[in-house]
């Protein structure tokens, strides 16, 4: 946890404080910066709806108290009739001849702020050119073990994309100190969400573990082997990152490794290509990849008999 005092963070855990924080020019207050792609759109006060609403009411107000006639609407410098209010350059004539127009739409839209709420249609121009290029790199990448090791780095990049700062300092090719385990990616799991916090507390996921399969189809072999990784050294929930979604004979195993491990079930949940794009394509337009995660792991534990 991190303590804030002007100009200055602090951290809990090794009790420092950390000056030189950037300062507002306006009142000297410091700035946090964060990353651009965490911060959602609220377009509660906007052109668009100034229009539709305190304008077009201006408009009609003005028509209708005969100071100019229908005709002459459109003709005299400074006017508009409401079915003109596309053309920007005479709405902003009107305006600055009375301000008071933008001053009582403001108004209005603050006394009403407790409905504003973020577009989730809002895109970040470079949070989506990434996602679209991690999507490229992903299709050109072939399955097969000759480009084994590359997939791992772009599925690990992909999941930073995703996930950070939920779960956080992923490593990959991680090994047991006698070297007799090797984890293909491993993230330390950092995060207050709901969900996140549920895997910690529920299925001891201090960490968790991502195993990348870079074939066409997953086997059982590889489930094995996922279900030995987990316990209680490493927590009991891990996920296959592969190409394509498991048969349904793959799926009864993964749901069987869940059964037979009861109390302490074990969860594999898995993760194909077409996952991943939906992922990115969701977060770069500011939706929540972990509350997918979410809906995806209930889908999971409600399909365990």
């Amino acid at each position: 946890m991190h303590y804030w005092r002007r100009n200055s963070v602090r951290d809990s855990a090794t009790g420092e404080w950390y000056e030189d924080l950037p300062v507002s020019s306006v009142d000297g207050s410091p700035i946090l910066l964060v990353t651009r792609r965490l911060v959602r759109a609220l377009p509660w006060i906007n052109y668009d709806d100034f229009l539709r609403t305190e304008f077009k009411a201006y408009l009609t107000a003005r028509r209708e108290s005969g100071r100019r006639s229908a005709l002459n609407l459109s003709k005299q410098p400074g006017t508009l009739e409401p079915s003109s209010v596309a053309d920007k350059t005479e709405v902003v004539t009107v305006t600055r001849a009375d301000m008071s127009i933008i001053d009582r739409y403001v108004r209005t839209r603050e006394r009403q702020a407790t409905d504003a709420r973020p577009t989730l249609e809002y895109i970040d121009d470079d949070s989506y050119h990434e996602a679209e290029l991690l999507k490229t790199r992903l299709a050109a990448t072939r399955p097969g073990r000759e480009q084994a090791a590359e997939y791992q780095r772009l599925v690990l990049e992909i999941l930073n994309y995703l996930f950070s700062p939920e779960l956080i300092d992923g490593q990959p090719e991680v090994r047991t100190i006698d070297g007799t385990e090797r984890r293909d990616i491993i993230f330390t799991n950092d995060s207050d969400e709901s969900f996140w916090d549920y895997v910690r507390t529920a299925h001891d996921g201090i960490v968790v573990m991502f195993e990348t399969k870079n074939t066409d189809e997953l086997d059982i072999a590889a489930i094995n082997q996922t279900a030995t990784y987990l316990g209680d050294r490493i927590g009991r929930m891990g996920i296959i990152v592969t190409r394509n979604s498991p048969s349904d004979a793959m799926k009864k195993k993964i749901f069987s490794v869940g059964n037979d491990s009861a109390p302490n079930r074990k969860v594999i949940l898995t993760l194909s290509d077409a996952h991943l794009r939906d992922l990115l394509d969701l977060c770069c337009k500011g939706g929540s990849p972990t509350t997918w995660m979410q809906k995806h792991y209930r889908a999971f534990r409600t399909a365990i008999q």
